[in-house]
This record gives structure tokens, sequence and C-alpha cells, in this order.
């Protein structure tokens, strides 16, 4: 069911899904503690981006993509595509890229592009996963369960 989102100007919707797929266990949250300035992302983004219609239609289909991924090879190139498209439209490096050019998963930024969160889609399980982390100075690593329920 969607629903209005109130005091949106531009009459954005949120549709409330139910979201756990069966690679959830390999998904994790991470901290990065780069606090970025929300209000500094949306200024670029409207500075960048010149065709913001064609760049949401976009990131709506990709998201539906993502919703729909039945496997984690499936869900990883999407997350991919989804990371560059947005990194191109605002002229930022990825994230994995930039800060994790060895991980062998996928990893997307959340928020303002990589400030707060990133999404890992992790070839290990947890203890894998917050020991790579770990070893970038990274400790915060959520998994699914804790972070979305």
């Amino acid at each position: 069911e969607s629903e209005r989102v109130r005091g949106g100007r531009g009459g954005e919707r949120v549709q409330y899904v139910d979201f756990k797929p069966d690679f959830s266990d390999r998904l994790f949250f991470i901290h990065m503690g780069k606090k970025q300035d929300s209000r500094e992302g949306i200024r670029r983004y409207r500075a960048m981006v010149k065709d913001r219609a064609d760049l949401v239609e976009k990131v709506t289909l990709l998201t539906k993509a993502l919703l729909e991924s039945r496997d984690e090879d499936t869900f990883g190139e999407v997350m991919a595509a989804h990371e560059k498209l947005v990194g191109e439209a605002l002229g930022l490096q990825p994230v994995q890229e930039k800060y994790f050019p060895d991980f062998p998963g996928r990893i997307k930024s959340l928020g303002a592009w990589g400030g707060d969160f990133i999404l890992a889609l992790s070839p290990w399980e947890s203890e894998g996963t917050k020991r790579y982390f770990g070893q970038k100075q990274l400790g915060t690593v959520l998994s699914w369960d804790a972070m979305v329920g």
C-alpha cells in the first residue's frame, strides 16, 4: 500500500514493502563514521543532475529490481548498477571503488553518498565480514536483522 509523504512538495510517495531475501544473512550495514552534510548532498544533486525525472525513473526501476531479486548475484549486480548510476549523476566515485577495492562482495552507498552507512553484500558470514571491516577501522557492522528486523 502506498501513501503520500506528508510535507512532500513534489507529491512523493512511499510504498511500504516486506523485504527479507533468502540471502539477508549476507547483507550488512557498516557505519562509515564520515557524517555527510545532507543539505550539501542535495545541493550537489540539484547542481549536477540536469534531467532529474529521467534519473528518478532509472533509480525507481533499479530499486524495484532490487526488491524483485531472488538471488545474491542478481541483487549484487543491481546494487552495483544503482551505485554507478547515482555516482555518475553526482560526479562521485563509488564507495567500493574508493575505499574497498579489495572487497570480494558488493558495496553500495546509503544516504548522502557513503557518509553514515553503507550496505554490503558479503560473501562471508557475520564474523568474516566484521573482521574485514574491522581491519579497515570500521567497528560498527550490523546485520540485516539488527538494522531492519
